[in-house]
């Protein structure tokens, strides 16, 4: 019976980190533009875009990527397209899209990206690192460099630009990508109770998963601002969690947290049937498929039972304790 609940556990243990993997929550660099492809549209006009000093719709060709691209007709000089978005202080932005040029007098075409305040004032402009100079039939990938967004800021708009003289221009754009970046981690230590190694904890914070060094540490790096819950775990122990809350402005160092050992089966309690699988394993190496062993020390004794004894009756997941 624990054998086959020790192996049930495990099988839970890995489908809950596909899930994780397959359906994170949004830690790492993220998307922060929607339609960025261009693809959808109401009444020929690119849903979520904006435009000025020009005219805007989505064409089925020239395009760099899918089926459909993003249009722009300036009426003279300098106009845009563009798309506002919500912005985290602190956090590093990209743009990057493509663009080519379909004629006009002196054009250029290129990006830029624009942050501002509460207030709608603008905070800081960057524009790509090059410009298309050429109507020569193709597409050209434009980027920004990665730029850190300023304390006060809120917004940040992203333009697809086209310049020209006096006469009307076209610049067809597709495939934009407006990446936010966070610099936040998260670290801190576990503990294996009645081990000195504590190497081979798992630390998880949605799909990103570390394990702990021989002195416990562990760092979780790349964390976007927001609450979450960190979970860790480790094979013969009462896994525990603690709910954090990450700001845009600093990194977050957490208290140690002692994991309880005794669950040798791996059915999240510490029961008999823990007792009673270490006794009859008493002297010999934990055998595959459970975790008998809790001291590390390379087979089932006395302390492995008197720990288990001692975390008696406990169930996981616990909250954080050091």
């Amino acid at each position: 019976m624990g054998v086959r609940r020790g192996a049930f556990f495990q099988a839970v243990v890995a489908v809950a980190c596909l899930v994780l993997w397959l359906f994170p929550v949004s830690l790492v660099a993220e998307e922060v533009l929607s339609n960025g492809d261009f693809e959808v549209a109401t009444g020929g006009i690119p849903e979520a875009w904006s435009v000025y000093g020009g005219t805007l719709s989505r064409v089925s060709a020239p395009v760099e990527q899918g089926s459909y691209a993003a249009a722009f007709t300036s009426t003279a000089g300098t106009g845009w397209i563009y798309q506002t978005t919500p912005a985290i202080p602190a956090i590093t932005y990209t743009l990057r899209g493509y663009g080519q040029l379909g004629g006009g007098s002196s054009p250029s075409a290129f990006l830029q990206l624009a942050f501002y305040n509460s207030a709608g004032y603008p905070l800081l402009q960057v524009e790509s690192t090059g410009r298309i100079l050429e109507a020569d039939g193709r597409y050209h990938l434009l980027s920004t460099n990665p730029v850190r967004a300023p304390a006060s800021t809120t917004t940040v708009r992203a333009k697809g630009v086209l310049a020209t003289g006096a006469e009307p221009g076209v610049a067809y754009f597709d495939t934009f990508s407006l990446l936010g970046e966070p610099h936040n981690k998260i670290q801190g230590q576990v503990k294996l109770q009645g081990r000195t190694n504590q190497a081979g904890a798992q630390v998880a914070l949605g799909r990103q998963l570390v394990m702990s060094a021989p002195d416990g540490a562990f760092s979780l790096a790349e964390v976007m601002p927001g609450s979450f819950t960190i979970t860790v775990s480790a094979p013969g122990y009462l896994s525990a969690y603690r709910s954090v809350t990450v700001t845009s402005e600093a990194s977050l160092d957490l208290p140690p947290v002692l994991l309880l050992g005794g669950d040798g089966d791996g059915d999240g309690v510490i029961r008999l049937e823990d007792l009673v699988l270490e006794a009859a394993y008493l002297g010999q190496p934990s055998p595959s498929g459970l975790a008998l062993d809790v001291n590390g020390d390379g087979r089932v004794d006395i302390y492995d039972i008197a720990l288990t004894g001692i975390n008696f009756g406990g169930g996981a997941p616990s909250p954080w304790r050091n």
